[in-house]
């Protein structure tokens, strides 16, 4: 499946990769991660990057942690604030489980340069949030 997705890619056929890569996600293949990280750094590709980035998490691809926090550094200024794609990447990390991820979802979590509605998602991930002191109906109004 890895191998008709990168010739799906080669040929510029999004139409088709968009459709196959959840297929894959279901399948699990080898490579499926490397593949997808491939996609996102590359950014060449007219694909819908959260749901690329909802695989990465779902497969919870370890290798995937500075991939996600790139996107995440790189969308979150943009998309406030209605931050979708930046919201996946906290939820990726959480998803993917290790301590690198956690530990980079801490990061955004702890960090008041980025806005509270961020970090309170990155802290929910953690399950951090009460111990960082935010009031859920606040965030609730920001999100």
């Amino acid at each position: 499946m890895v191998s008709w997705l990168r010739e799906f890619i080669s040929t510029g056929d999004w139409i088709r990769f968009g459709r196959f890569i959840n297929l894959a996600a279901y399948i699990r293949p080898n490579g499926l991660g490397e593949l997808i990280r491939e996609v996102l750094d590359s950014d060449l590709s007219p694909v819908n990057r959260e749901d690329l980035v909802e695989i990465l998490g779902e497969i919870q691809d370890s290798c995937a942690v500075s991939v996600l926090v790139r996107i995440f550094e790189h969308s979150w200024p943009g998309e406030m604030p209605f931050p979708s794609l930046s919201r996946k990447c906290i939820e990726a990390l959480g998803a993917i489980g290790t301590e690198e991820s956690f530990a980079a979802a801490r990061r955004i979590a702890v960090n008041e340069s980025y806005p509270s509605p961020l970090r309170w998602y990155a802290a929910i991930e953690l399950g951090i949030e009460d111990e960082l002191g935010f009031d859920e109906d606040e965030m609730l109004c920001e999100a």
